[in-house]
């Protein structure tokens, strides 16, 4: 039905602009950090991500509607236009000339685990950002050390 296609393609288009934006923040933060160990460049970026998301209210929509979509995206389209979390997080970390001690596919889960705490800010209460920083920031001491 139209109504339906066309309810599908707003959604792809707001999934599709969560990514470019997050993923801007994060590459803003990489080049505004360029004169910072590698580390700390990381962090500043996964924070970036993170606090947009935030910001944002993004993951109400990951949460609520992304899978749901994803699902009933015909398999051509997901594979022409879908690319899963590592491959954006391997493309920023590459551009950003950032080489992970464990691998990329380390990095990646690690990145995605952090930024699956903005989901649970609530659950984590007023400490939340202090907990964010101190987990992002040794994580990254850990990878890109």
């Amino acid at each position: 039905d139209l109504h339906k296609a066309i309810r599908r393609q707003r959604q792809m288009c707001i999934r599709d602009s969560i990514h470019t934006e997050c993923f801007a923040a994060a590459q803003n933060a990489l080049q505004e950090n360029a004169a910072l160990l590698p580390a700390y460049r990381a962090a500043a970026a996964i924070l970036a991500a993170c606090r947009w998301l935030s910001e944002a209210k993004a993951f109400v929509f990951i949460e609520n509607d992304a899978e749901f979509l994803l699902h009933r995206l015909p398999e051509e389209v997901k594979t022409a236009h879908y690319h899963d979390d590592e491959t954006h997080i391997r493309t920023l970390l590459e551009a950003g000339g950032l080489q992970p001690k464990g691998g990329m596919a380390l990095a990646a889960a690690m990145v995605r685990g952090l930024i699956l705490t903005v989901s649970h800010q609530g659950q984590i209460g007023a400490l939340y950002p202090q907990v964010l920083e101190t987990l992002v920031r040794g994580a990254c001491r850990e990878l890109f050390a």
